[in-house]
């Protein structure tokens, strides 16, 4: 896999990458359609939930709540 170019300034704070949730190309914090690389990817996952590919196995407690 080719390492994205660095697209902030010399100086400045570097962005943290992230895979995108369906096709896992590196994806800059900041970009217009983060954590997904593409509205594409965006689109997928949100035809996941809701088709019902994916799903919140139990109810959220207040414990999920409380957690970083």
């Amino acid at each position: 896999m080719a390492k994205n170019p660095d697209p902030t300034p010399q100086g400045s704070k570097k962005p943290a990458w992230r895979p995108c949730p369906i096709c896992k190309r590196l994806v800059a914090e900041g970009e217009k359609f983060f954590p997904f690389c593409t509205e594409r990817c965006k689109t997928i996952d949100l035809a996941r939930w809701a088709t019902g590919t994916y799903v919140i196995s139990r109810p959220l407690e207040q414990r999920d709540l409380d957690e970083e």
